[in-house]
């Protein structure tokens, strides 16, 4: 049997000590390289966590890693903040120091010389701090190599017993920055400095530091070549790309916000403590709600990119990656979904961001159009065609009614097909009809059996975007595909007349249908109808205008690009609300220089005091009195509030600004406008009225004497005139001036009184 000495146990058991639990290991710093690339312009090219080597409990070292605060955080590097350090020119071993993760600098208060018993001394400063620089020489303390740092003092010197420590232990200093202490990092493991390096993020994007206006943005694309548009859904077209931008999570390493700059909204997820792989797992959200990603380098098959991962509830990356799950062509209305596999091992998670030029800084704007008129009757609804005739007759009446279709032309043939033909004989080409055909070149249309034989009275072939035809024929538009003037009323009355002897919005009864010289369609018809001439079915669109005849709904936006679709007159105040303020200058430039604006200042007894301004307010209501005719005026580099419409006055009184279209103006006189002649006038109707948006109206006090009521502008008093006006567009088109001449049937771009249905209509 072997024995062992005394000091030989002893010996065992302390290198038993320094190789299991409870260990002390050398810590070994990284080399520091000093960058180049101004933090301003870019990344740094080397930066680094930094801890020191403190002790705490006997030998356990307790890691003091600073953090984007500058304090201490202790064992937690997944916390530390990433730092890079610039050379100084002509002083060796001397650097800046730039913290990378806040987006500061470390600076500190320049002094001749420095207490070196004492924390919180270092700081952070947007700006880099002349002077403020820091002596880092190589120290080694035991088993630990690393750095040391001293801050120069104002004339240029150093304190000999004055280096950089969490002074008091890393644990005093969780809520201090870093201090000073006598000793240098030989001698105190609180002054050896650890450099670790740690990579600042993926080499395929740049991040950018305006949230306003991003400095950098890329489009998104997966190695499938699926791109991503302003839905987040796959996109269909070139034109459908939205364009994205990377802004740095503070704090945390290859941690980024992801802006949708397409649709001004940031990328969010619902945060659990795992996810199932599926189709919509990302969505468009607001800025206090945004999510965190995790994004990393990632290659597969030659192709380079970068994996993005969400956070679990715990704060970490979770094992799931961004993904068109199923395919981008499953996911053309569902959004970026996720999966379990990596970009290195999965194409459709391996992202590729090409940098492309900022599109232009519109605003997003969503408008919804109110539903107006009545569909009359429904000849034909969901059906398809089978290559057999469809034929449907109805009465109309031109003068009140139109027809309006939406087909499909996904599921026609190969060969040349009779979409949509509509007359007094459609079976007949020869005849007081129109005919729109799909052939192999196109779309085609013919009139009346094109008399002139491929002039006015023929149309393409001609390819349109999409599958969807939509069809419009009125006595007002003429026949209309997709919004393009096929044949206008002009044309088809023109040529009906002189093949016929009758114009074809005469005819009180026609013909609706497919089927002309057995040419049948296999098209799916969604609907055929006959509509009242001022239906239209309540639409959403995105823009960046702020449409008076919408609802208008918003974000709050900075630096955008803004059109209002409204008109001011120079020859009356206009009521005017926006939700931008407008400057002194650009509205001198937009409304002409002499412009006046006022706002509701005073009631005084039964006289409204309107009192002047040199600006507009976001959301505030005005009366603005251009110097010239303003249409549809454009803004750009506007800040968008959002605000509610704002209501001013006292007792009673007010004027209360609105930016959508309004559908419940009380008809009762305690709701009134400003109108033509500076007058105020009382909407009509039952029991409520319609008035434009970006405008303003003002509430009186139920009983209020109208007749006596009066307003105060430049000093002049007008009285009110109960003009019968009707802001809602009556269901007769037919428009007249003063002077009885016939005007249309649309107040679109009237302004000004008119008669209709025997009645004066004040238009704003």
């Amino acid at each position: 049997m072997k024995t062992f000495s005394l000091n030989k146990i002893i010996a065992i058991f302390a290198l038993l000590f320094f190789i299991g639990g409870g260990k002390t290991l050398a810590e070994t710093t990284a080399t520091l390289q000093a960058s180049s690339t101004d933090p301003s312009l870019g990344k740094p090219e080397f930066a680094y966590t930094i801890n020191n080597v403190n002790v705490l409990d006997g030998p356990t070292i307790d890691y003091g890693y600073w953090n984007v605060n500058l304090y201490s955080v202790v064992n937690s590097p997944a916390n530390a903040a990433s730092f890079a350090f610039y050379a100084v020119a002509g002083k060796s071993n001397t650097y800046y120091i730039y913290n990378y993760s806040a987006k500061k600098w470390v600076t500190y208060d320049l002094a001749t010389s420095y207490n070196n018993n004492m924390k919180g001394f270092l700081k952070l400063s947007d700006t880099k701090t002349e002077g403020c620089y820091f002596e880092i020489t190589s120290c080694t303390n035991d088993t630990h190599s690393g750095y040391q740092m001293r801050p120069y003092a104002s004339d240029g010197t150093i304190d000999e017993d004055c280096y950089l420590n969490y002074n008091g232990g890393n644990g005093a200093n969780v809520s201090l920055t870093v201090g000073l202490w006598k000793d240098p990092g030989s001698q105190d493991k609180g002054a050896c400095w650890i450099l670790k390096k740690v990579d600042l993020g993926v080499n395929s994007i740049q991040t950018s530091t305006n949230e306003a206006k991003p400095e950098h943005v890329f489009t998104m694309r997966n190695a499938n070549n699926s791109y991503v548009n302003s839905n987040l859904y796959c996109a269909t077209s070139t034109s459908d790309y939205a364009q994205f931008a990377f802004y740095e999570v503070s704090g945390k390493t290859s941690a980024y916000y992801i802006y949708n700059y397409s649709a001004k909204k940031w990328l969010k997820y619902t945060t659990s403590a795992t996810y199932t792989k599926g189709q919509d797992f990302v969505f468009n959200g607001e800025k206090s709600e945004r999510s965190e990603f995790y994004i990393t380098d990632a290659a597969k098959d030659g192709v380079s990119g970068v994996q993005i991962q969400p956070y679990n509830a715990a704060g970490n990356a979770a094992n799931n990656y961004l993904n068109f799950y199923k395919g981008g062509d499953q996911n053309t209305n569902n959004t970026i979904g996720n999966y379990t596999t990596d970009g290195n091992n999965d194409a459709g998670s391996l992202w590729v961001f090409t940098e492309v030029e900022i599109a232009n800084n519109n605003a997003v704007i969503t408008n919804k159009t109110m539903s107006e008129g009545s569909v009359v009757s429904t000849l034909l609804e969901n059906h398809t065609g089978d290559g057999t005739k469809i034929l449907k007759e109805t009465a109309i009446d031109w003068t009140k009614q139109k027809v309006i279709a939406e087909i499909d032309i996904s599921t026609c043939g190969t060969g040349t097909e009779d979409l949509f033909s509509i007359g007094n004989k459609i079976t007949e080409f020869y005849e007081n009809n129109i005919h729109m055909y799909k052939t192999t070149g196109g779309i085609t249309a013919y009139l009346v059996g094109n008399p002139v034989s491929g002039g006015a009275t023929a149309f393409g072939p001609v390819s349109f975007d999409g599958n969807i035809l939509r069809v419009e024929l009125s006595s007002e538009k003429g026949f209309v595909v997709n919004d393009r003037v096929i044949f206008s009323k002009d044309i088809i009355n023109q040529y009906s007349e002189q093949k016929y002897s009758k114009q074809f919005f005469s005819l009180s009864s026609i013909q609706v249908g497919s089927g002309e010289n057995n040419q049948n369609s296999k098209a799916k018809y969604n609907f055929i109808r006959v509509v009242t001439n001022d239906y239209q079915t309540a639409t959403v669109t995105s823009s960046n205008t702020l449409d008076e005849v919408a609802v208008n709904t918003f974000n709050a936006q900075n630096d955008v690009d803004v059109q209002l679709k409204r008109t001011l007159s120079p020859e009356y105040w206009n009521t005017f609300c926006v939700p931008f303020t407008i400057s002194e200058d650009v509205i001198a430039e937009k409304f002409g220089a002499g412009t006046q604006v006022c706002t509701f200042g005073s009631m005084n007894g039964n006289v409204m005091n309107f009192a002047h301004s040199t600006n507009i307010e976001a959301g505030k209501p005005y009366i603005v009195k251009p110097t010239k005719e303003v249409v549809n005026p454009s803004f750009t580099g506007v800040n968008i509030e959002a605000v509610a419409a704002k209501q001013v006055g006292a007792n009673g009184y007010f004027m209360q600004g609105i930016y959508s279209v309004k559908t419940d103006l009380t008809t009762d006189g305690t709701n009134l406008f400003l109108g033509d002649g500076n007058k105020f006038y009382k909407p009509s109707g039952t029991t409520t009225a319609k008035m434009k948006g970006m405008r303003a109206y003002f509430i009186v006090p139920q009983g209020t004497n109208l007749a006596a009521l009066r307003a105060n502008i430049d000093g002049a008093t007008t009285a009110i005139d109960e003009l019968t006006t009707v802001v809602e567009q009556p269901i007769d088109n037919r428009i007249y001036n003063l002077q009885g001449q016939f005007v249309g049937t649309s107040f679109e771009g009237l302004h000004g009184v008119y008669v209709q249905n025997g009645k004066k209509v004040l238009v704003k």
